[in-house]
């Protein structure tokens, strides 16, 4: 039985992470960025000149620096609160517009090569597959105030960088 004071509390899910594995969020977070980072490097760099894959990555590490930059500032508006599965998903798919953002600064437009189909493979994955997925997902697990606001900017930011 809920006593009245419990009624406005909110109970973290089994499988969210607790609040002191902050930092190993931020090292798989950091991680992830990593992998987009060397895909996009490889793509690029495949049959690409050496300046696309300067551009690309400087693109990308603004993108991220910034997505980050926002992503932590929303932390901390929210608390420490625990993340949780569909937190991750939707931080998927911010990553994704990252690596669109860095395809986008690199200036290559071939859409048949190596690198179009990675930008085309992101998007289809990110903005359909994760965002399909993390909803349900959250309803399940239960929302957190990150995940509410992460889902309306990534699919802001993987829209902008789609255009």
């Amino acid at each position: 039985m809920l006593s009245p004071r419990d009624r406005g509390a909110t109970a973290l899910h089994p499988l969210a992470p607790p609040a002191g594995r902050l930092r190993a969020i931020w090292v798989a977070q950091w991680g992830t960025g990593g992998v987009f980072l060397l895909l996009g490097t490889l793509a690029v760099g495949w049959g690409y000149a050496h300046e696309a894959v300067g551009r690309f990555t400087i693109g990308f590490l603004a993108a991220w620096l910034a997505q980050g930059a926002f992503i932590a500032f929303i932390r901390r508006r929210s608390g420490q609160e625990a993340s949780s599965l569909a937190d991750w998903l939707t931080l998927g798919r911010a990553a994704a517009g990252s690596l669109l953002a860095g395809l986008v600064a690199s200036g290559v437009h071939d859409r048949l090569g190596l690198a179009g189909w990675l930008g085309c493979g992101a998007v289809l994955v990110a903005g359909t597959a994760l965002d399909w997925l993390d909803g349900p997902l959250a309803r399940r697990l239960g929302p957190t105030h990150l995940g509410a606001a992460l889902d309306i900017e990534a699919d802001s930011w993987l829209t902008l960088w789609s255009g």
